[in-house]
């Protein structure tokens, strides 16, 4: 921060290496970020993933919308669908087993949670019975309202998706 000099990254396709190598030079700070961005994915998690995990950084994230309307969002909740929040004491196995389910269409780890979407006919219990069946030790499992990150994933990996059917 050279004489009140902000050094910025934004609209780039850099990868999650070039964007720490910045960072690393002096860029402390990221600007629209997701718009014109490569997506955050695990396999490259890009600018966006620099970002997350450089706390020496800041970011500006522009959103079309009020947060309840990109929560809202079909792409976020599909029709026929519902979200539940799974704690676990292994919250990594356990998504990695989670994953491998045919119940999920989708799961990403929050803290100590894994945030899932599954179809409509799924139950709590028949989830929580599923699991256990699959060897994953289940802590607690509740019905989840979408946040904001559930959002911005679901939008994120959708994109990425998009983009390597392409």
């Amino acid at each position: 921060h050279k004489a009140g000099v902000v050094v910025a990254m934004g609209h780039t396709d850099a990868t999650y290496e070039q964007a720490r190598a910045a960072i690393a030079r002096g860029v402390h700070h990221a600007v629209h970020v997701y718009n014109a961005m490569r997506p955050f994915s695990h396999r490259d998690s890009g600018v966006i993933g620099a970002v997350l995990t450089s706390p020496e950084v800041t970011g500006e994230l522009i959103a079309d919308g009020t947060p309840d309307s990109l929560r809202s969002l079909p792409e976020v909740n599909p029709p026929g669908t519902h979200r539940f929040e799974i704690s676990a004491p292994a919250i990594t196995t356990a998504l990695r087993k989670a994953q491998e389910m045919s119940l999920f269409k989708s799961a990403t780890i929050f803290g100590r949670s894994i945030h899932a979407l599954v179809d409509d006919s799924i139950g709590q219990q028949e989830l929580d019975h599923e699991m256990r069946r699959c060897g994953i030790e289940i802590e607690e499992i509740r019905p989840l309202i979408p946040t904001l990150e559930d959002a911005f994933v679901e939008l994120s990996q959708r994109r990425q998706m998009q983009m390597e059917a392409a």
